[in-house]
């Protein structure tokens, strides 16, 4: 048995296996460290860039802004968020995915919860005078999500 771990073979064997292992912990510990954190900082800047571009299009003269509906759509899809706008009285005035509100019943819940507890420092990301950015989990599938409250210029509320 002795001669057996003396030989070559098993000598690389066990070294290729312990860097294997090396390598797959570091790839685990890079995963749950630092690309969440890109991840997310990533999506945060999406998010700014979103709000400014929304906020210029109302204060901006909107014949300046062809099918911004379509654009909104785009900026949708290709950060996959969900924008909801809406007027001073909670009116709709856009919603990207028509099902939003049916499949995330429990948004309007969060909303109100993260807007009205003026107290609740929880897991923001970013904040000033008219946005706030949090990192929020939901309790039923456990998966975070990106919560973006802010208030536009004009008064309405993204």
């Amino acid at each position: 048995m002795n001669n057996r771990f003396k030989s070559i073979r098993s000598k690389l064997f066990v070294t290729l296996c312990i860097v294997i292992l090396i390598v797959i912990s570091f790839l685990i510990i890079v995963n749950n460290i630092v690309l969440e954190t890109v991840y997310f900082y990533s999506k945060k800047e999406a998010l700014m860039d979103i709000y400014e571009d929304i906020n210029n299009y109302y204060n901006s003269s909107k014949s300046d802004f062809i099918n911004f509906d379509l654009e909104l759509e785009k900026m949708a899809l290709n950060n996959n968020f969900d924008i909801i706008i809406r007027d001073k009285n909670d009116n709709n005035i856009y919603v990207s995915n028509k099902d939003f509100l049916d499949t995330f019943g429990e948004m309007n819940e969060i909303r109100y919860k993260v807007s009205y507890n003026i107290f609740n420092k929880d897991n923001i990301m970013y904040s000033d005078e008219t946005k706030t950015i949090r990192k929020i989990q939901d309790k039923k599938t456990g998966l975070s999500f990106i919560f973006l409250s802010s208030q536009l210029d004009c008064g309405h509320k993204l």
